[in-house]
């Protein structure tokens, strides 16, 4: 089981937050727990765990928005590292509407998942560099989910008269045309 670090973001999240991070910090594999306190906090706390960070179990643990994965993204790949720290990201803003249709019901189903982990996955990660005079580097994390959230809204609405519809339609989406 990975030991997580986490930076969470507590600026964002639905009514179901708070009882998600209590959940989340119940844990007893979370050694390290920082909240970001500015715009860019979370680059600078993910460099810093990058930097001194020698767990092999090591899992970075993005509690937030897509601003917070990809801040937290930047700071991990601007520290060079012989082995790269796997991340994982729990979304917080997110419609209520698009949760039921991840069927995350409850905060103890993300500490349920988050405990099932036992192996890590390649991920789509853009890159964009900069003109002069800033040159400046950044990474992004490359998600299909363009349409995903709407798709995902009806279809958790009428997932209660046809329970495959949901599954169907994101695996229609993801089929090629």
């Amino acid at each position: 089981m990975p030991n997580f670090y986490v930076i969470n973001n507590p600026h964002v999240g639905t009514d179901n937050y708070s009882n998600m991070i209590h959940a989340i910090q119940a844990m007893p594999n979370i050694l390290a727990w920082h909240d970001t306190k500015y715009a860019g906090h979370a680059t600078y706390l993910a460099k810093m765990l990058a930097k001194k960070t020698t767990d092999p179990t090591a899992v970075i643990l993005a509690v937030g928005d897509n601003c917070t994965l990809n801040e937290v993204l930047n700071g991990l790949l601007a520290v060079k590292r012989d082995v790269k720290i796997p991340l994982t990201y729990i979304p917080t803003g997110l419609d209520p509407t698009f949760l039921k249709g991840t069927h995350i019901a409850h905060a103890s189903e993300v500490v349920s998942q988050l405990q099932k982990i036992n192996h890590s996955q390649l991920l789509n990660v853009g890159k964009i560099c900069g003109d002069a005079p800033h040159q400046t580097t950044r990474y992004f994390v490359n998600r299909i989910d363009i349409g995903c959230h709407a798709i995902t809204a009806e279809k958790s609405e009428q997932e209660t008269q046809h329970p495959s519809s949901l599954m169907h339609a994101l695996f229609k989406m993801l089929t090629p045309l």
